[in-house]
């Protein structure tokens, strides 16, 4: 009999069978169900014992030219080091006109908040705005987490201030000489597209201070802009009117956020490129994941084969992960994700493609059962994986990481405990039905 019979004669029964919690594969008692029904011996067995392994990896970088918001902060974390976003971004206007008449008030950076947010906002923190020396370009097509510009050293414009993401918007000035140029160049006819814009602005980048300890805020892309207030004296009322000059969405590699974060003297400090991994034994049993940056938790299910030790032809009929997010990594001001979407990684830990079961994507789900007391853990449904590590041959080194919905747009951090952890250990939980073939 196959495993695909076995299969569906042991969904059949499940209804009716009663399942034994078993502490080593090679030691089942025998539990004999269904004969007088079937006239097979079928066992089903609920099993969580084998082996589950964590690690923690990097993605060497994270496209984030199409992340749709800018990130801008800074702050300080026991487990992930220094971590510093900044954007830069190319300006560009859907008008090149401005009234002969026209005389500029003011000029100033605007960014509108998203309501995205991670870390303290109680804090002050720093804006340095500052004009890119060079133009955003890529070779290949995308800007990336890692990807750097070189940029002013002195800003245009610093300010501190208290972040206020349920707000409208942050309002920076900026010297009336810088848009004094720009203004008369508009008005001169000397600046009537992006190209000749460029020429006399690359583009902008928003830096935090290196002192700053706060938190990283979310601004979004569509609704931030450089904003020229003038007015037309002629005109019977003196009404402010106002030109923008948004940031460039017509063309690709406009804008982008740097995120990084300096480990030294942290377990994370080893590891030194994406092939990489550091066993969660060598980090206090905790493996990690920070969106952003691209730490990732590698999972992997060594001792898979060890059910092939119990007697009889088996079949996985079910397999869940459970893990769960250490209480000390996550907070009102530190959010966790809901759900965690499942991808695969092979040996090189290259990202090769998103675990589905043929109708939808699969995802970790977090179950919020007494909070209060900190059990709360993620559910990971992973029986393709799991059946598919059972069969194959031979055997690759493939294996499963977590990402939350907008890896490349935050920096949402989570630290998972591992099958040694003595708050909670991680496990795999199979139900395997099994036919005797005596």
């Amino acid at each position: 009999m196959d495993f695909k019979i076995i299969k569906q004669i042991a969904l059949a029964l499940c209804g009716i069978i009663i399942l034994v919690r078993c502490s080593e594969p090679d030691n089942v008692p025998t539990l004999t169900v269904g004969e007088d029904f079937t006239n097979t011996n079928i066992r089903v067995l609920s099993i969580d014992t084998l082996e589950v392994s964590l690690s923690t990896m990097k993605f060497d970088s994270i496209i984030t030219s199409n992340s749709q918001r800018l990130l801008f902060g800074r702050y300080e974390d026991s487990n992930f080091g220094n971590i510093r976003a900044s954007s830069y971004f190319e300006l560009t206007s859907n008008i090149f006109f401005v009234d002969d008449e026209a005389v500029l008030d003011s000029v100033g950076l605007v960014l509108n908040y998203d309501n995205y947010f991670y870390n303290d906002t109680t804090q002050t923190i720093t804006i340095n705005v500052h004009k890119l020396l060079d133009r955003l370009d890529s070779e290949n097509g995308n800007l990336y987490n890692t990807s750097e510009f070189d940029y002013e050293p002195i800003p245009l414009a610093s300010q501190s201030f208290i972040p206020e993401p349920s707000r409208d918007s942050l309002y920076v000035a900026l010297p009336f000489q810088f848009g004094q140029e720009i203004f008369q160049g508009i008005q001169d006819n000397e600046l009537e597209d992006t190209e000749s814009l460029a020429q006399i602005l690359k583009g902008i980048t928003i830096q935090p201070d290196n002192s700053d300890n706060g938190s990283i805020i979310g601004f979004n892309v569509t609704e931030s802009h450089v904003k020229l207030y003038y007015t037309i004296p002629n005109e019977l009322e003196d009404e402010e009117e106002e030109l923008e000059l948004i940031i460039n969405l017509f063309d690709t590699n406009t804008y982008f956020n740097n995120i990084k974060s300096d480990v030294s003297d942290l377990p994370l400090e080893l590891i030194n490129d994406q092939e990489n991994i550091l066993s969660s034994t060598e980090s206090n049993n905790f493996s990690y994941l920070q969106a952003g940056i691209g730490y990732v938790t590698r999972i992997e299910f060594p001792s898979i084969k060890r059910l092939k030790e119990i007697p009889g032809t088996g079949t996985i009929l079910n397999a869940t992960l459970e893990i769960k997010p250490s209480n000390d990594s996550y907070s009102d001001i530190r959010p966790i994700s809901d759900i965690l979407f499942l991808y695969l990684v092979n040996q090189n830990n290259d990202l090769t493609s998103q675990i589905s079961n043929n109708i939808d994507f699969i995802t970790a789900s977090l179950v919020r059962e007494n909070q209060e007391f900190g059990d709360i853990i993620y559910s990971v449904p992973v029986l393709e994986f799991v059946d598919r590590k059972f069969l194959e041959q031979p055997e690759t080194e493939d294996a499963l990481v977590l990402l939350p919905p907008e890896f490349n747009s935050t920096i949402n951090s989570i630290q998972f405990n591992d099958a040694f952890n003595n708050d909670f250990e991680a496990k795999l939980v199979l139900t395997y039905a099994i036919l005797n073939n005596e």
